[in-house]
C-alpha cells in the first residue's frame, strides 16, 4: 500500500507530493501537510479520496482526481475528475 506525502492540506489540479512504498492500484494513504491522514484508493491514474477534515476544521468532500507519477515517486495532480 502507497503513502501519498502532499504538499499542502488538501488537493488540487497541479499539487504535487511524493510516494513512499510501492505504488499500485489498491488501498492508499494521503499524508496531508497538516498531519490529517485520509483513507484513497488508487485505479491506475486515478485517485479517490475519501471526505475528510483539514486539521484547521474544514470539510473536504470525497473527490477523484487524475494524477501522474514520475520514476522517482513524485506525483502531479493533473486534473479534478467527476465521481
Amino acid at each position: 500500500m502507497a503513502t501519498l506525502l502532499a504538499t499542502h492540506t488538501h488537493l488540487y489540479p497541479g499539487a504535487r507530493g511524493r510516494a513512499e512504498g510501492v505504488v499500485e492500484d489498491g488501498p492508499a494513504t494521503i499524508v496531508f501537510t497538516d498531519e490529517v491522514r485520509v483513507a484513497a484508493r488508487l485505479e491506475g491514474e486515478t485517485l479517490h479520496v475519501e471526505a475528510y477534515e483539514t486539521g484547521a476544521g474544514t470539510g473536504i468532500v470525497a473527490k477523484t482526481w487524475r494524477v501522474k507519477f514520475a520514476e522517482d515517486g513524485c506525483f502531479r495532480v493533473i486534473e479534478r475528475l467527476t465521481r
